[in-house]
């Protein structure tokens, strides 16, 4: 301040706000906060000026302060700044190093790839908070869904059934089971909830042995593979139904037994067992008894020419 009068100034003093005038020597260094300052100068004759008012001054020698907030769960930062002088003008945030900034204006989202924010306050007397540490999230650990696996028994015969399961496919996605070489398709399935499936089914009885390959296809991927042995299956030859082998009479080897003389009486016929060969006895019944007959024949009829002739006598 400087003061001037025709007879001399004497004295310049100087208030804050309601404080006590103090004499002016030097530079008034005003303290923190809205000030206003009054002044006055008095001359030799003793004649002291009005009071004077100044417009008032904000004195911050405060720097800013922020506050920052991390939601790992909702992976968002938050940013707030205070300031006890002249009040908050901006806060920025810096998610590069610092090569350039942005206002903030709400929450940070992290996305799943993380995010490292700087962050800075400025006051309205153009103070700038200290730099604090980066608030970081990190990013979100994911990892690699298993891939479609397809499990069935190594060999298999041609014609049979066989138990198929697959895991790790999308859930309620449908999809088709194939055996190659000869391309067949075996089964339509739909995944569960849980992305398996279990289907049981039948090799077709045509189907050529050796090395082949089940396949999970859905559209024109192939989603998961299997090899598999196919062997033929076993014929079984046609029944026949047995036949009795054809009788045929037995034959007696024995020799015919020879008559006995007319004359003597006797009938030996029969009367020699002959062994038939087989461990049994045969009588030779059937070959003696015509032999029997025709001599009872020949006997009867020479009887009864004796009786003829002896009544003629």
């Amino acid at each position: 301040m400087a003061a001037s009068d025709n007879v001399g100034v004497t004295k310049t003093e100087f208030k804050i706000g309601d404080g006590p005038w103090s004499p002016y020597t030097e530079a008034v260094t005003l303290p923190e906060g809205v000030n206003t300052l009054m002044y006055r100068s008095s001359d030799a004759a003793g004649n002291v000026e009005e009071a004077k008012a100044t417009a008032s001054f904000k004195v911050d020698t405060q720097v800013p302060l922020v506050t920052r907030g991390v939601d790992s769960k909702a992976r968002i930062i938050t940013l707030e700044a205070s300031d006890s002088g002249s009040g908050i003008a901006t806060i920025e945030y810096s998610i590069d190093g610092g090569t350039t900034w942005q206002a903030y204006t709400g929450a940070i989202k992290a996305g799943d790839d993380g995010v490292s924010v700087g962050y800075r306050v400025t006051d309205k007397a153009g103070l700038i908070s200290a730099s604090g540490v980066d608030a970081v999230i990190p990013p979100v650990e994911t990892t690699e869904p298993a891939a479609p696996s397809l499990s069935a028994p190594t060999s298999a015969v041609a014609g049979s059934a066989i138990t198929v399961t697959a895991k790790n496919l999308a859930a309620g996605e449908s999809y088709e089971l194939w055996i190659h070489s000869d391309p067949a398709k075996l089964a339509t399935v739909t995944a569960d909830a849980t992305g398996a499936v279990t289907v049981t089914a039948k090799i077709p009885a045509a189907f050529a042995a050796g090395a082949h390959e089940l396949t999970l296809e859905q559209g024109e991927t192939t989603v998961a593979r299997t090899a598999i042995v196919v062997t033929a299956a076993t014929v079984d030859p046609p029944v026949t139904e047995p036949t009795d082998p054809p009788v045929t009479e037995p034959t007696n080897s024995a020799s015919p037994v020879p008559s006995s003389p007319a004359g003597n009486g006797s009938n030996n016929s029969g009367s020699d067992a002959v062994n038939n060969g087989d461990g049994l006895a045969s009588t030779g019944a059937k070959v003696m008894l015509p032999a029997g007959i025709a001599l009872l024949l020949v006997l009867g009829g020479a009887g009864a020419l004796v009786v003829i002739r002896r009544r003629r006598a």
